[in-house]
């Protein structure tokens, strides 16, 4: 696997949402902890509290991450958006909701950012990615 890989996972929760179901469905279905986390308390249009959720995750991590995501998602459905990265890398975005009901579905508009960037140094992406595709079940 590429030695580079990084991961970025980014979720908003509105204060009408339960986020103990959130940080659940994190950890069950993605394996993110809430020591890996960085929460930002924000303010929303109508002065509603909004929480940030951030996770990074590098190299060994990321790709544990990649792995339980291809493995949780459809069959085939993540080798779909991983064998067309575009020029940052590859972006899902899951629905919260579904997350939370143990699905990891890409949706337009999920509020489940996911961000999926392996270094290319030669020039090579669809060579990178296909690497990632690769990898053992």
């Amino acid at each position: 696997m590429a030695g580079g890989m990084r991961a970025e996972i980014d979720v908003i929760i509105h204060a009408t949402e339960d986020e103990s179901l959130v940080y659940e469905a994190l950890e069950e279905q993605l394996g993110i902890i809430q020591e890996m986390i960085t929460i930002q308390n924000l303010t929303g249009h109508y002065d509603n509290p909004i929480t940030m959720v951030n996770c990074r995750l590098d190299k060994k991590n990321a790709e544990a991450f990649v792995d339980r995501l291809s493995r949780g998602m459809a069959p085939g459905e993540f080798t779909r958006l991983a064998s067309a990265p575009q020029s940052s890398g590859v972006h899902i975005r899951l629905d919260k909701q579904r997350l939370v009901r143990g699905r990891l579905e890409d949706v337009e508009g999920g509020s489940v950012r996911i961000r999926i960037h392996i270094p290319v140094y030669d020039g090579n992406m669809a060579g990178a990615y296909a690497q990632l595709l690769r990898q053992p079940s």
